[in-house]
């Protein structure tokens, strides 16, 4: 193809990725690609003439670093920015800000390149945190291995000497329950060690409806104050799965709903074809078929500071609770291919969100 048939300045312009904005020597827009219009969701002829801070508001350090630029003729470059303005707020995007000049070589203006990496960011955050809660698990783990041979100890000690106070007619209520007590700690030890072993999963095809009905049948009756209400979408295939782990998964998250809910409150349990933009933020392979299961309450949520540690091993905001459940579900669920992820809901309560393919690699 000759040079002079390739697509015109004009075309490449409009199909750049970027969201491109000229700004004026006086600061006001002059010109806009199609994605800067679709990105501040405003057609050009709104945009041009209006000063960046009419335009992003709410991140006055835009136009500032534009005047700097207008005024030194140097670039300027940010990597990941979280803007604040309506309607990019919460968005990351990686900016440039360069300056324009003529043939002449004078400057005449100021260019704005932005470009959105939310999804991409939001990936990395979760690839980090899941490597984070990873190598905590082994450390945990290795940890609780530690502690089972001397715990071991302890316990044949106890026994004995619950032998002879048997054995002598005498009390043996506070040696049961400091054995009592060391039963608990073992099993917080077999979670732990759960964390740190691979997990071969089984798999076979089974009903996931069927699954999940046979534990809300159970709940209920353990929950005879909480609604729980079915939503699922017949038209969903059988997976490919461990059926008892993922009903330890299901089990977990629907009893930490119903615990969560107030009374006469109403878990909500729904399942449905995953659509390829809801895997945006996430580290799936978008080439896979997957199904989503939804377990949604109406408690207080969790709290913002609490989410991005949600599925560390030993993070808990129960009293009673060790901080494991949602790990070793999560833990689960990736063995799966899938994972677990977290969205407050608008209307107030938790909204757990499995993802799960359809088939197992």
């Amino acid at each position: 193809m000759n040079p002079s048939e390739l697509l015109s300045s004009s075309e490449l312009w409009d199909q750049a990725r970027h969201a491109l904005l000229v700004v004026g020597p006086e600061g006001t827009l002059r010109q806009v690609n199609d994605a800067a219009t679709q990105l501040l969701g405003q057609d050009a002829e709104r945009l041009c003439g209006q000063g960046l801070s009419r335009v992003f508001p709410k991140d006055p350090v835009l136009a500032s670093r534009m005047e700097q630029v207008l005024a030194t003729g140097k670039e300027f470059r940010l990597s990941t920015e979280t803007l604040s303005s309506p309607p990019l707020a919460g968005k990351v995007v990686e900016m440039v800000l360069s300056p324009l000049f003529d043939p002449q070589g004078f400057q005449v203006g100021g260019l704005m390149s932005l470009l959105d990496t939310t999804s991409l960011h939001e990936a990395r955050t979760r690839d980090q945190e899941e490597q984070f809660a990873q190598s905590l698990g082994l450390l945990v783990a290795s940890l609780a291995h530690e502690v089972q041979n001397p715990l071991g100890g302890v316990k044949g000690l106890l026994q004995l000497h619950e032998r002879e106070l048997e054995s002598r007619g005498m009390e043996t209520e506070t040696v049961g329950m400091m054995l009592g007590e060391l039963a608990r700690v073992e099993r917080l030890l077999r979670h732990l060690l759960f964390l740190s072993h691979p997990m071969p999963i089984t798999a076979e095809p089974f009903n996931i409806h069927e699954l999940l009905g046979t534990i809300l049948e159970f709940e209920q009756s353990v929950h005879p104050k909480v609604r729980f209400r079915k939503r699922f979408d017949p038209s969903l295939p059988e997976v490919r799965g461990e059926r008892d782990k993922l009903h330890q998964v299901f089990l977990n998250l629907i009893r930490n709903a119903a615990e969560a809910s107030p009374e006469q409150g109403t878990v909500t349990l729904r399942t449905e074809h995953c659509r390829p933009w809801e895997l945006a933020g996430t580290n799936l392979d978008p080439q896979r078929g997957y199904l989503l299961v939804f377990v949604e309450d109406e408690g207080p949520g969790v709290l913002p500071e609490h989410r991005e540690r949600l599925f560390q091993p030993l993070f808990t905001t129960k009293s009673k609770g060790h901080g494991l459940g949602l790990s070793i579900c999560q833990r689960i669920l990736q063995a799966h291919g899938g994972m677990l992820r977290y969205h407050s809901r608008p209307e107030g309560g938790a909204s757990f969100q499995a993802f799960l393919p359809r088939n197992v690699e």
